[in-house]
């Protein structure tokens, strides 16, 4: 509900309230918002506050406008929770979306000395490059340039990566035991060349995760991905590590 005494905005309570009828179903997607005047009535708020509102939850992608017809609910923000190791494959079949990969390319490259020095790898060492359009109901989500460690995926097959996913091959093809990930976010605006296949327009916020794959003391991938800030977000759960003591 929206309190008029908060420190809030009254625009930014609107979008919650109504991201959050998004995110829980209640609002489903492809339905249409009511109009400006009904949302005024129904949550007495000013349509200034409700147009500001509705231009965020357009900025955000949770609604887009028909000329004409009104606003439209376009789909709940993709959360996913970093929590452990994951896979993007499995992370959106929890959600229940139905992952899928484009991809665009893949070359065996050597490392020069900028990427052996992510890699931890000798300049000239035998990388596979691989870039893909990682998908979510066939919406793009992510644009991900993944960097494989050759001499621990001889004879890879790049070309599978259309069908299945690149864990799945990496665990049941190379009996790869993943024993930590390292993963770095940094905010971002979108690139022309970006922005083309995520769908999305130039400038766009986005997010870049740098992540490093190890088995032991091997970094066997590296990776970059360009992730839609309008269409996705990552929550973080930190706990109270326990004193020596048990207190």
């Amino acid at each position: 509900m929206i309190d008029k005494c908060s420190a809030i905005p009254l625009y930014h309570q609107l979008v919650d309230e109504i991201a959050e009828q998004i995110n829980t179903g209640r609002l489903a997607v492809r339905s249409k918002l009511p109009s400006e005047r009904e949302l005024c009535k129904i949550y007495g708020v000013s349509r200034t506050t409700v147009r500001q509102a509705i231009g965020e939850l357009q900025r955000l992608g949770c609604v887009s406008c028909l000329h004409g017809k009104g606003n439209y609910v376009t789909g709940p923000i993709i959360r996913q929770p970093l929590r452990t190791i994951y896979s993007f494959s499995e992370e959106m079949q929890k959600l229940g979306k139905v992952p899928s990969t484009r991809l665009i390319g893949y070359q065996m490259i050597a490392c020069d000395a900028k990427l052996a020095g992510e890699m931890g790898a000798k300049t000239g060492t035998p990388v596979y490059r691989i870039e893909r359009l990682r998908l979510a109901d066939d919406e793009p989500i992510t644009l991900v340039v993944t960097y494989l460690l050759a001499s621990r995926f001889p004879d890879f097959d790049c070309g599978k990566l259309s069908r299945t996913s690149l864990y799945t091959m990496m665990t049941e093809q190379y009996g790869l035991k993943l024993t930590e990930v390292r993963e770095s976010l940094k905010a971002v605006s979108l690139s022309r060349s970006q922005a083309l296949p995520l769908n999305a327009a130039t400038g766009e916020a986005a997010m870049m995760i740098s992540r490093k794959s190890f088995e032991g003391p091997l970094i066997v991938e590296y990776a970059l991905g360009i992730t839609r800030g309008d269409r996705f977000s990552y929550d973080v759960v930190l706990k109270n590590q326990p004193e020596a003591n048990g207190i």
